[in-house]
């Protein structure tokens, strides 16, 4: 499946991004958001590009599963942190790594997180970097969701590098 991406250029001054709007792909007909959203995490070839080297998994999830991925955005739902938003950062994450031409190597990772009242989802996608480099590609992706009030702490997508993941 191929997946299109939308978008309007950025609007930029020299010190700051302004405006960058991101619109996802329509979900497929028939499926309900929050079952497009799962695949997206599980197959993250979709919008990332496949999986360098070969043969790797897509993504993994790291000491939980996909049943309580899936649970969980249903919680996050409804904590107000819904799976549109889920969907939105993945696309603009997808469209940020395009900008600037991050190539995507190794198994992207889903971790959840849960104690008492809080729950959070981090999913990392490994890049051929090294772990400081994606630790500013991680920032400045922060940085411009952070700018346009996207960024939530119940949903964190971060570069890590290969290494790392």
């Amino acid at each position: 499946m191929t997946v299109q991406l939308n978008y309007v250029r950025p609007i930029s001054r020299a010190d700051k991004l302004v405006t960058i709007m991101v619109m996802p792909v329509p979900t497929p007909e028939g499926m309900s958001e929050l079952a497009a959203v799962l695949d997206l995490l599980r197959y993250p070839a979709e919008l990332f590009g496949a999986c360098q080297p070969q043969g790797l998994l897509d993504a993994q999830c790291v000491s939980t599963s996909w049943e309580e991925i899936d649970r969980a955005l249903c919680e996050l739902d409804r904590r107000n942190v819904t799976v549109t938003y889920v969907r939105h950062v993945l696309h603009l994450a997808a469209h940020f790594a395009r900008r600037h031409g991050l190539q995507r190597c190794g198994t992207a990772t889903a971790t959840l997180f849960e104690s008492k009242n809080l729950m959070g989802i981090e999913y990392g996608l490994p890049l051929a970097v090294g772990r400081e480099a994606a630790l500013e590609w991680t920032s400045e992706f922060w940085g411009e969701l952070a700018y346009v009030d996207l960024l939530r702490s119940e949903f964190l997508f971060s570069f890590v590098s290969n290494a790392t993941a």
